[in-house]
């Protein structure tokens, strides 16, 4: 009974570290004190402990520059072993800020660092909207003055000298970016930042806020492609001018962003992936909300609001006017066979038989991949030990047990299981089910995978 005790294990980890479904990108940053503090920068091994959290929610990190705490090389390194995509950023100011992001970028590229898992680059991240360069150095770009636009076109410049195909952007928030439309025409992909937290906004309208914001830019982007830098909501900290800060906003508007950006197909990296508790100088004071934006908290954490959430339908006219989220406690509807994401074969809705019999909610706990509605999750959580007792209790087997080798959505490259994780699944099912039962011979190819498996354990 040692392998059922690990199964139910398993199922609980499984349950308290996660959310239902998976986030484009997130944005990263490696420094976690001023500059006075000599530990100011995370270790190698704080790094690649960071890159292991973010790839259970997340398949792409973004960074903001390649000299600052040595991220460039340090966060490339970690991220390869995570298998995370990366996009680089540099974080200019002035000339000497680019040289020496240039001087970095120069040596990642000799030691072969920006490979094929480096899916882009910005040169600048808000430059223009903090007035770092003038408007003048930004709309001029045939002047001798160091500007937005000039940068840039040196790192494309440099990069097709050294045969690598990368989108070059930079990186500023969308009333920026409309103002000078120079910029959009320079970019190979328009990188834009957009946050209803700062307007401020509600909650439960701040995808109101977005689609204004977004559809402003859309109008003078010329067809070129547009993906979201940064979005985000704080959970906790006090400013006067910004939103309500709380745990209940910070993953609804997760949730709602999410939903929005699948329905549009946006691609995007959210804000952020950590908190970072060394920009709370005290508790209370007007500008602390910027310590908690993270997903995961300083401890590396995933914030409880967000282990929890579930996807949710969202309701868009075909117009795009009016957008109505579902309450998280509401059932998703189904994508694939056997989970809760489009309508498909083995879906189901019937949460009241589901939970009737004892029967039933052994079967849901112990099937080894849980893509359920919030609701399941309730249940899941509550009859872990249910299942347990009563295998223990009964010292019997079960009849069957229902599997799918799925575990992501359609755009997840990771989404199906591999042989030997199926491999392993079936051994854990044979302690307490001498039958497995699936829903499609094709998906993931089920048909062929699980039957081998299922053959070699008996």
């Amino acid at each position: 009974m040692l392998r059922v005790t690990a199964l139910v294990l398993f199922l609980v980890a499984a349950l308290a570290t996660a959310m239902d479904f998976r986030l484009y990108g997130l944005n990263y940053n490696s420094r976690q004190g001023p500059d006075w503090d000599p530990s100011k920068c995370k270790t190698q091994d704080q790094i690649a402990s960071d890159m292991v959290k973010i790839k259970k929610i997340a398949d792409r990190v973004r960074i903001y520059s390649l000299v600052d705490c040595s991220q460039g090389k340090m966060v490339l390194a970690a991220a390869k072993k995570a298998e995370l995509k990366v996009w680089l950023g540099m974080w200019i100011t002035d000339q000497k800020t680019f040289d020496a992001e240039m001087t970095e970028l120069k040596s990642l590229v000799s030691a072969g660092s920006v490979d094929a898992n480096v899916i882009g680059i910005h040169v600048g991240s808000e430059n223009l909207y903090r007035k770092d360069m003038s408007p003048e150095q930004v709309s001029n770009m045939f002047n001798n003055s160091p500007n937005a636009i000039s940068f840039m076109k040196s790192v494309k410049t440099y990069l097709a000298s050294q045969s690598i195909n990368i989108p070059v952007s930079i990186a500023d928030i969308i009333d920026t970016l409309v103002q000078y439309p120079t910029v959009l025409d320079a970019v190979d992909i328009i990188q834009a930042n957009e946050f209803p937290f700062w307007e401020p906004a509600k909650v439960d309208t701040a995808m109101i806020n977005f689609k204004k914001k977004y559809d402003t830019l859309v109008a003078v982007a010329k067809g070129k492609t547009i993906q979201i830098g940064e979005t985000g909501w704080a959970s906790g900290g006090i400013n006067a001018n910004a939103s309500e800060a709380s745990p209940s906003n910070h993953a609804q508007y997760l949730l709602n962003f999410y939903n929005y950006a699948n329905f549009h197909n946006l691609t995007y990296f959210y804000f952020a992936a950590f908190d970072d508790a060394w920009k709370a100088k005290q508790p209370g004071m007007a500008n602390d909300v910027e310590a908690y934006f993270g997903l995961y908290d300083s401890t590396g954490t995933l914030k409880p609001g967000i282990v929890s959430l579930t996807q949710t339908n969202s309701s868009i006219d075909p117009d795009n006017t009016n957008i109505t989220v579902v309450p998280l406690t509401k059932t998703p509807i189904s994508l694939t066979p056997g989970s809760t994401n489009t309508p498909g074969a083995g879906s189901t809705n019937k949460a009241a038989s589901s939970a009737s019999t004892v029967t039933a909610s052994i079967a849901l706990v112990a099937t080894i991949v849980v893509n359920t509605s919030s609701f399941f999750i309730s249940m899941l959580r509550a009859l872990v030990l249910t299942v347990f007792a009563t295998v223990h209790a009964l010292n019997v087997p079960l009849y069957g047990l229902n599997y799918n080798s799925r575990q992501g959505p359609d755009w997840d490259p990771n989404r199906c299981k591999t042989q030997e994780q199926i491999d392993t699944d079936m051994s854990l099912i044979k302690e307490i089910s001498p039958r497995v039962r699936i829903y499609s011979l094709t998906d993931c190819d089920q048909g062929s995978m699980v039957l081998s498996a299922a053959k070699k354990v008996g």
